[in-house]
């Protein structure tokens, strides 16, 4: 194996001290650096969706951009039919419907059971006695007042809960509206700014091999075009990510929840008020 002479270590090591090398060799240790760190982060990412799947850690999917409604112009309305869309809510809403049964009926069991009926009664000896019978239970005691505070405080939980996972859902779902809205407008603003960046570096790159421009000066300009379409890609994620979540959140593409239960009991009751 052949050694390098004298002559060539002294010019690797002239050509790695001179001032003009030095920001280049600190930049590639970053870019390798963050290089190393976005493959273990791809592979650690690969492996949690194998793990989910129940698929080999080795296992490689082709994986097909989702399908997604387009974005909403306004979020109100959506938001005021919101329940009729997330099972999670039409769930917390048919149990609240429930427990107000409960409570109907637990009132109604406080007033006094009356009941009439009749009975007969013949022996071997002819002698047949008959009458009615009457049955008549007073609540003396608690008149079902244990019974009504207990469904009525299960249907105040439920009543809570419902509307607190409504609150949340219309909370996040107006805060990722807003999100995309800016990052909407900043995408626009990344975008000509990175096509600014770019037309400058191709300019810089002209002027280097006319040898106008120092190497430095050039290696700046291009960093600096890579970074705004590090920027725009960086924005164009977030809006993604934040268009996904926000139909999720809107129960955008799902299927009309159908609350049967209480369509029923609201039409026996508009036909029998």
């Amino acid at each position: 194996m052949r050694r390098p002479s004298r002559q060539q270590k002294r010019s690797a090591r002239e050509i790695s001290l001179s001032p003009p090398f030095s920001p280049l060799v600190s930049a590639l240790a970053a870019a390798q650096q963050s290089l190393a760190a976005l493959r273990l982060q791809r592979l650690q990412n690969w492996q949690a969706l194998d793990a989910l799947l129940g698929l080999d850690p080795t296992v490689r999917l082709a994986i097909a951009a989702p399908a997604l409604p387009a974005p909403p112009s306004a979020i109100e309305p959506l938001i005021a039919s919101l329940p009729e869309r997330r099972p999670d809510l039409a769930a917390l809403r048919l149990g609240y419907d429930s427990a107000e049964e409960d409570v109907r009926a637990a009132i109604l069991g406080q007033f006094p059971a009356f009941s009439i009926g009749g009975n007969y009664l013949a022996d071997t000896t002819a002698i047949v006695s008959a009458g009615p019978t009457v049955t008549f239970a007073l609540p003396i005691f608690d008149r079902n007042q244990c019974v009504i505070a207990k469904t009525r405080a299960t249907q105040e939980v439920l009543h809570a809960q419902h509307q607190a996972r409504l609150d949340a859902a219309a909370a996040t779902a107006r805060g990722l509206f807003e999100q995309t809205s800016r990052l909407s407008a900043d995408l626009g603003q990344a975008r000509s700014a990175a096509r600014i960046s770019e037309l400058i570096a191709a300019n810089a790159r002209q002027a280097y091999a006319q040898g106008n421009l120092d190497q430095r000066s050039l290696v700046d300009y291009e960093t600096t075009a890579f970074e705004r379409q590090l920027q725009v890609v960086s924005i164009e994620r977030q809006i993604g990510e934040d268009h996904i979540l926000l139909a999720l959140e809107l129960g955008l593409g799902f299927p009309p929840v159908r609350l049967a239960i209480r369509s029923a009991r609201l039409a026996l009751e508009s036909r029998t008020g």
